[in-house]
């Protein structure tokens, strides 16, 4: 019995542990993983042993086998689905979103970077280790309840049964409790348990209400103003790093379109714009809003122009529904809503990835012509991002799949720019179809991203990771039809998602909610900081005598770093370069609140 509880706490912890470094779990949800974990055990142990008393031994050989196999395999399956999310969306998986992908799992396993032939191979290796690990665990379970001939195993007794109670009694005041450790509320580290989160987790926002001076601002705001009621078409793009985009330098022509709308005489395209986060949660919901919070039902872009009579359309690639509360951040000031999941609940023509921008082309198409009312779209496009759903006629580089645990830059960029050409094309469909339908007679369009992707630059992949450069950095482009409203600014100031809102309604010529804290990028009023937040790392960017800088403090390690930014990637630099280095590292803890 010691040698099977031994190894099922090694292996535990030392996967926790990994994740305790490279998630920020905290190490209260270790301890409690363990205590579940051996309450796991006891359970089956106890199973085991009645079983023994009424039944033969061949009976308990097969049945000690199956509940082993079976809980080894409950267990490689929740620790992998845990890592899966955290790497692809920064939180643990929930039931909601298990439903939601389980129907389309073959397609998530091969839009990985990595080929089917490994994945298989990976997966027989793991499930052939599992059988013969249970074998030989079966056997020491078998051979130590032989040993068991009295009934004291059942832990009768009042201290017996405190070993039972306390721990249970320990682990449900944990959960309940509300007290902050490091920022966070310890029931919500406490659910980024492999098993608890599945259940219970919650992304932080969940739990926000109404602010007092949100509730203000949206009572406020004036409704029905007179201007220009030009269209709105706000174009979301997941992980779209600014550097993979021709006009802004790369060196592979993957994006004809994109190009075209940049080179149009007005059009407005900022250098240095950057996202608050590396997660797709704070990236959407800060750019709607123009706040740094992600509480839900704030006053945002949307909500101002329902005000204004604008039909509000959210037509969006990707599962918003079930993704950690995001469809609840949008509020309820839609007149239309259809993303990857409901749009699969409409019929069996709709059966493919939620991921698949397709099903946006495919809802404008069933947009009405356009009548006359003002409309704001929100559309969400998933190709860049790792679990968008390619199409094999845009896959031009190769190789763009490895070897499982060979995963190198090359065949990620390649990966990436094959996404690349298949979301610009798309983007070309859907303009065309909106123009088709008279929504760019009179319109702004805004094309941007809700965080970057890393590409192997400093060892990692994907996003949700860091604040680095190639997490954060995101375009902003912007055009204009009709009557063209001409404004200054300065191409090269740092902006970041906080600033669109505000400039699109300076555009409109309409006053800024007070509760927003961006700013127009055509006013004077520049901010003296920027900042990123991707636990551990806490960061800011400012602008110093043309150069653009970026502290980064990693609260876990508490070790800090300066960066040097540039067109194409970041250069690590001593602090004694940057003139106000001292004044960024005060800047990242007072704003963060995070203690000297």
């Amino acid at each position: 019995m010691k040698k099977f509880a031994l190894f099922n706490f090694s292996c535990a912890s030392a996967y926790l542990l990994a994740l305790v470094n490279a998630q920020s779990i905290s190490w209260v949800t270790l301890f409690v993983h363990l205590i579940i974990l051996s309450y796991g055990m006891l359970m089956m142990l106890y199973a085991l042993r009645l079983m023994a008393l009424f039944t033969s031994n061949k009976v308990i050989n097969y049945v000690t086998l199956i509940i082993l196999f079976s809980s080894y395999s409950y267990a490689v399956l929740n620790y992998t689905m845990l890592f899966v999310a955290f790497e692809n969306w920064g939180h643990p998986m929930t039931l909601p979103m298990l439903k939601a992908y389980s129907n389309e799992t073959p397609l998530l396993v091969r839009s990985l970077p990595w080929t089917l032939g490994s994945i298989l191979t990976t997966a027989v290796l793991i499930l052939t280790f599992i059988f013969l690990l249970s074998i030989y665990m079966a056997k020491n379970v078998r051979s130590d309840l032989v040993g068991l001939k009295n009934k004291k195993f059942l832990l009768v007794g009042f201290k017996r049964r405190m070993v039972l109670i306390l721990p249970v009694v320990f682990l449900i005041g944990l959960l309940s409790w509300n007290t902050v450790a490091n920022g966070i509320p310890y029931r919500l580290q406490l659910s980024k348990d492999p098993i608890l989160s599945l259940y219970i987790y919650r992304a932080p926002q969940a739990d926000m209400h109404f602010t007092l001076d949100q509730i203000i601002s949206r009572r406020d705001y004036p409704e029905d103003l007179s201007f220009d009621k030009k269209n709105i078409i706000l174009i979301i793009c997941d992980a779209l790093r600014a550097d993979h985009i021709g006009t802004y330098g790369y060196n592979r022509a993957n994006t004809p379109f994109l190009d075209s709308m940049a080179d149009i005489p007005n059009a407005i395209k900022l250098e240095n714009y950057y996202a608050t986060s590396s997660n797709s949660m704070k990236g959407i919901i800060n750019t709607l809003t123009s706040n740094y919070n992600t509480d839900n039902n704030q006053f945002g872009i949307h909500d101002l122009l329902k005000k204004q009579g604008y039909i509000i359309n959210f037509v969006l690639s990707g599962d918003h529904t079930n993704f950690y509360g995001l469809r609840k951040a949008y509020g309820e000031n839609l007149d239309l809503y259809h993303d990857g999941f409901t749009m699969l609940q409409q019929g069996p023509e709709n059966q493919t990835s939620v991921n698949d921008d397709l099903l946006v082309l495919k809802n404008l198409e069933q947009l009405n012509q356009y009548s006359g009312d003002p409309n704001f779209f929100y559309l969400h496009y998933m190709s860049a991002h790792q679990s968008g759903k390619v199409q094999s006629k845009y896959e031009h580089y190769f190789p763009n799949k490895a070897n499982l645990g060979g995963l190198d830059s090359v065949t990620l960029i390649n990966d990436y720019d094959n996404r690349m050409a298949q979301l610009d094309d798309y983007l070309r469909q859907s303009f065309n179809e909106l123009k088709s339908k008279g929504f760019f007679e009179n319109a702004i369009l805004i094309v941007t991203g809700d965080h970057g992707q890393a590409l192997m630059e400093n060892g990692r992949y994907w996003h949700a990771k860091s604040t680095d450069w190639s997490e954060i950095k995101i375009p902003f482009i912007m055009i204009q039809t009709g009557a063209s409203v001409s404004k200054k600014y300065d191409p090269a100031q740092i902006a970041n998602q906080l600033d669109l809102g505000p400039t699109l309604i300076d555009m409109l010529e309409l006053p800024k909610p007070d509760v927003w804290q961006g700013r127009s990028i055509f006013g004077n009023d520049h901010r003296d900081w920027i900042f990123q937040r991707q636990k551990p790392y806490y960061a800011t960017i400012w602008s110093e005598n043309q150069t653009i800088y970026q502290y980064s403090y990693n609260r876990q390690s508490e070790s800090e770093r300066y960066f040097q930014f540039e067109s194409r990637g970041a250069i690590a630099i001593n602090s004694s370069e940057p003139l106000k280095a001292d004044s960024a590292r005060n800047a990242v803890r007072v704003f963060f609140s995070l203690k000297k």
